[in-house]
């Protein structure tokens, strides 16, 4: 489905090729793969997503990795989510540093100079980022409002918002607004009952959010507001179903945009990693937004990034 909303984005992106990307890993059970490995892929525009190297284990142990995101004030350093606490991971050596955050850790969001880590537990934990690219000591910070163990943040330019699943197939979204130095947090939910409202993702190319759930890619306003009457629907710009690719009905977990008019979400049931193409269209749910699909053990969230010599995939689990 297509509305159109306005939306002032840039002109599509002229590269018609990804090549000498990598993959990083972040494996929930070390005992089928590393908690932490990499390995390389290339794309061609309207071509497979295509793995060109075995995994390198970069750390290893008995814990698992359940989450990732680049560190921005290191270049050659990421957080890695362990359960228990979030570690500062050299890409190419190994763990740095771990700082626990005395609650077990969901998913992660860098809002320089924190890392905003959601809890199974109920409470955000947020850790500073030093400006070495180390971590301060993690500040609990409890929330009241309508949303208390949440699943994501999305931070967008205009504000955080939150997605919560509610289910298998459903969840809800709403705004996230933390009180001065972090003393405390409320949330207000906007929309329920939403398909797509597990995993969501700010995307800088259309200046929108993007959220993935169930079998759906699901394009919302980066301004989502509350809805003018109780009970109305989510605006979508664009939706996408997945259903019957590959001949599955996927369940899509978590994803990534590349900033250049690409996104990249999971379907770890189906060992399946997506990849969607809107560089020209814009829209998620386009007939023209070329999708494809890399077959994938052991994978539950994606992060990607382009630094000074390639292009880096990111790819973890919560």
């Amino acid at each position: 489905m297509e509305r159109r909303t306005g939306l002032e984005v840039p002109e599509p992106d002229p590269s018609q090729e990804l090549a000498g990307w990598k993959i990083y890993f972040a494996a929930p059970r070390p005992s089928q793969v590393p908690p932490l490995s990499v390995a390389s892929f290339s794309y061609r525009t309207g071509g497979p997503l295509v793995l060109r190297s075995r995994r390198e284990t970069l750390v290893s142990g008995q814990q698992g990795g359940f989450g990732m995101a680049f560190n921005p004030q290191r270049e050659d350093a990421l957080f890695l989510d362990r359960r228990d606490g979030v570690q500062v991971v050299h890409i190419e050596t190994g763990l740095l540093q771990e700082q626990n955050a005395g609650g077990s850790v969901k998913r992660m969001e860098v809002i320089d100079p924190h890392v905003l880590a959601t809890t199974s537990d109920g409470p955000v934990h947020v850790f500073p980022i030093n400006n070495d690219g180390s971590l301060g000591e993690a500040i609990r910070v409890s929330i009241s409002g309508d949303a208390q163990n949440l699943t994501q943040i999305i931070a967008t330019p205009g504000g955080l918002y939150f997605t919560q699943a509610t289910g298998v197939n459903l969840g809800r979204i709403g705004r996230l607004t933390f009180s001065p130095n972090f003393t405390g947090a409320t949330t207000e939910v906007y929309y329920t009952n939403v398909p797509a409202a597990r995993g969501g993702v700010y995307d800088p190319y259309t200046r929108s959010i993007i959220l993935m759930g169930l079998s759906h890619v699901t394009q919302v306003p980066a301004d989502l507001g509350p809805p003018a009457q109780p009970g109305d629907p989510i605006p979508i710009i664009s939706d996408r179903d997945l259903s019957g690719f590959d001949g599955i009905v996927p369940e899509l977990y978590q994803g990534t945009v590349d900033g250049r008019g690409r996104l990249f979400v999971t379907s770890p049931r189906h060992s399946r990693l997506f990849l969607l193409d809107f560089t020209r269209t814009r829209l998620v749910g386009h007939a023209r937004t070329h999708v494809t699909a890399a077959e994938i053990s052991n994978v539950h969230d994606v992060q990607v990034r382009r630094d000074r010599v390639t292009i880096v995939l990111d790819e973890g689990a919560s």
